[in-house]
């Protein structure tokens, strides 16, 4: 163990339980690993395959999404496929799962199957591994001791040890259902002003209104991919003091290039066109 690594495991972090990260389990493994999904997330793991010389077996999509089409090189596969013809895998998730009937998919995929869910940045570099967490334990414990309660820091700790290994055993242990989140912790009232950064067709805003009974002093939604902005806006018309901005929202007022390409795949890029970019200080006007 190096001297450092001793000094802070003698002194900090001491929340943090897990030390091999996902990409050293991968690398170790000797079953045939697939990755589960398509798009950005998925060329970003695979990126991490090829500079970590992790084989890849294939890629696999749920079987009502495969259409006998191809991603990166490789047939996208069914998983009923892959089971009838391999004894045992391991499976790697390359997406977020966004809505309750998804999770509970994964979580029984899990009982099933080794799942290993390993952390890719959404921007920039680097990844999120124990070794970066000696490196940065002074601002990781400094937000652990700022946390207010003993459950704050028991999600914060379930997060950084998930992150580190991959296993979703640690986001299901502090996982609350959305009705306690928004009653209990967001706390809404009939007097918001809601501001939603990246707003897509509004069902957030939904939410929102569903627990206040319909009720908000003001709503700004910003949303910068076009078709977005087009169903959001369909959702928005004949509500009151509602602002709808087709936007990037940034930390100043400019125009930024945006690739538009639908859904969770639309992104800051270099070589997509310029569009406005709103600061919420400028749109909220103090």
């Amino acid at each position: 163990m190096r001297k450092r690594e001793k000094e802070v495991l003698n002194t900090l972090l001491s929340f943090i339980t897990e030390k091999q990260s996902s990409w050293e389990k991968l690398q170790a493994e000797t079953r045939p690993i697939f990755i589960y999904g398509m798009g950005d997330g998925a060329e970003k793991i695979m990126r991490v395959f090829r500079e970590k010389s992790i084989p890849l077996a294939g890629i696999f999509a749920s079987d009502e999404f495969v259409r006998g089409h191809s991603f990166a090189g490789y047939k996208v596969r069914k998983l009923s496929e892959i089971e009838a013809q391999v004894d045992d895998f391991v499976i790697v998730l390359a997406f977020a799962a966004g809505y309750q009937s998804l999770v509970d998919k994964i979580v029984e995929l899990n009982s099933r199957h080794t799942l290993i869910v390993p952390d890719v940045p959404v921007a920039g570099g680097g990844l999120f591994t124990y070794d970066y967490c000696v490196e940065h334990a002074t601002e990781l414990e400094e937000v652990y001791e700022m946390l207010a309660d003993d459950e704050s820091r028991r999600v914060y700790a379930n997060i950084i040890n998930f992150r580190i290994s991959g296993n979703i055993r640690y986001l299901m242990d502090v996982t609350s259902p959305k009705a306690e989140i928004y009653r209990k912790i967001i706390k809404l009232t009939p007097n918001e002003i809601y501001v939603d950064l990246g707003a897509y067709n509004g069902d957030t805003i939904d939410e929102v209104l569903q627990y206040t009974r319909g009720k908000y002093i003001r709503i700004y939604a910003v949303e910068p991919d076009r078709k977005n902005f087009k169903k959001l806006c369909k959702y928005l018309d004949g509500k009151n003091f509602v602002y709808a901005y087709n936007a990037v929202a940034w930390c100043l007022d400019t125009t930024v290039p945006f690739s538009t390409k639908a859904g969770r795949q639309s992104a800051v890029s270099a070589f997509g066109q310029e569009i406005d970019a709103r600061a919420v200080d400028s749109i909220l006007q103090g």
